[in-house]
Order: C-alpha cells, then structure tokens, then sequence
C-alpha cells in the first residue's frame, strides 16, 4: 500500500488523473459513483483525456432510482464527449436483478474475457462503505456481486461488485477526504472495518487528507 496525503480534494483528483494519464495500452478501468466519482469524470472530461484504449466498468449502481440517480447515465454524459469515446467499451450493470439479467451480465464478463480490472477508484462511505458493499449486502454470482435492499441513504436498493472481486484490480485508487470520514478510515487502518482485507492490497493508493 502506498499513502499519500493531501490537503483537499482537488490535489486528489490531480493524483488520480495522473494514474489514468500513464495509460498506453488497452485497460479496464472502473470508476465509482458519489461526489468524488462524479468530480472524477468531469475533470476527465473538462482535460479532454484520449479514452480509446479505456474499457468502461462502474464499481456498483443504483436500481430503481430517478434517471438523474443512475451513475452509468453520469458517467457516459461526462466520457462521451472525451475523444476516443466508444459506447461498445461500456460494461454497466443491468437496470435489475429479476430473471437472468445479471447472470447475463456475468456471462458478458466473462467472454471479454474478464479477469481484473487495471484500475479501479473507490471513495470510502462515513459508515465504511465501498462501492455498493454494504453491511447488509448479500452476495450473488458466486460472491462476483453483491446486493442490498437497505443502503444506509437513498435511493436504497444497490448492486454492486463485492469488495472481494474488485480486489483482483491491478492498482486501486482509494480516496477519504473530510473529517466526516475520518473514523472510517481510521476503522479500516486497524482492521476493524467490514472491507479491513482492502488495506492489505499489494496495489492499493490511499489518498487522504
């Protein structure tokens, strides 16, 4: 693990950015949702990154939600304006979890084929959260996704990779800016949180401030 502290946000998306700029080869990049996500893409977009050898994921989703809640149409707005935008790179998550649509999307995954993703970025919840792994997530797909019906904040219902299989990722960018996340980050360092096998990972960037 490598630590990095900065003092605001804004020297945390620099950092990230920088990741993503040494990109030279084909890569499978997974980008998460929440404010620090979302200020991500747009700096993607506002610095117009050359994104042809990028192959889209989202870390986790938000299910019958407002169409202004749903963190895929988020990403494409900000991603497609970027040059070398190829909306056949983009690899979301199904809009539910009723009849097969997410062992289909598992399927898909598999035939691209998915092993792991280059870089992954998360931002940890107050409660400790990652992605959409939550407490209360159950897993699914033999432990690739996990699901919950109670987030801690609306809307409630997620699906998301479980912590475990975005722990296959080459370089994870973790980032926990603010005192309200303070104890979180705290809680995970020593071993205490839910995601406490993350801290451990050989390629993991913790930025904090």
């Amino acid at each position: 693990m490598k630590k990095i502290k900065v003092n605001n946000i804004q020297e945390a998306l620099e950092i990230s950015l920088s990741y993503l700029s040494q990109i030279k080869s084909e890569s499978k990049i997974c980008f998460t949702g929440g404010n620090f996500g979302l200020s991500l893409l747009k700096k993607i977009e506002e610095r117009k990154m050359n994104i042809s050898m990028w192959s889209i994921f989202q870390t986790d989703e938000r299910l019958e939600c407002s169409d202004n809640e749903i963190i895929q149409t988020k990403i494409i707005h900000h991603l497609k304006k970027c040059p070398g935008y190829d909306i056949e790179k983009n690899h979301f998550f199904p809009n539910s979890i009723s009849g097969k649509k997410l062992t289909d999307f598992s399927e898909t995954l598999r035939k691209l084929p998915f092993d792991k993703f280059d870089i992954t970025f998360l931002s940890l919840g107050e409660d400790g959260h990652l992605a959409g792994h939550f407490s209360n997530s159950v897993f699914l797909e033999e432990n690739k996704f996990c699901y919950t019906e109670n987030a801690p904040k609306l809307p409630k219902k997620r699906i998301s990779f479980s912590i475990e299989n975005l722990m296959l990722s080459k370089l994870i960018v973790l980032v926990s800016i603010g005192e309200n996340k303070k104890e979180a980050l705290n809680e995970l360092k020593k071993g205490k949180s839910i995601h406490n096998k993350l801290i451990h990972h050989e390629g993991l960037i913790l930025i904090h401030d």
